[in-house]
C-alpha cells in the first residue's frame, strides 16, 4: 500500500512545487532564504527524477518485504 500512497503524494509535489516556490519567491526571500537558495536552480523535470530515484529504492524495500517473508521488516 505504501508505493501507491507514495506516487499519489509525490505527484502532487512535482506538479506543485517549482511553480509554487517561483509564485512566492519574494515571500521566501523574506522568511526562509535558505529554501530558496537551496531549491532556485530545481526545475520539475529534475525535482521528477529526484522523485523516481527515491520510488525505485521505496519499491524494491517494499518488494524485498513481501517477498522475504522476512519478521525482519515488520514494524510491529
Amino acid at each position: 500500500m505504501f508505493p501507491p500512497l507514495f506516487i499519489f503524494h509525490d505527484m502532487e509535489e512535482i506538479i506543485g512545487l517549482v511553480p509554487w516556490i517561483r509564485l512566492n519567491k519574494t515571500l521566501l526571500t523574506q522568511k526562509a532564504p535558505i529554501i530558496l537558495k537551496i531549491h532556485k536552480e530545481m526545475t520539475t523535470e529534475g525535482f521528477a527524477l529526484a522523485v523516481f530515484e527515491e520510488f525505485i529504492i521505496v519499491l524494491s524495500i517494499t518488494l524485498l518485504a513481501y517477498f522475504s517473508q522476512s519478521r525482519a521488516f515488520e514494524l510491529v
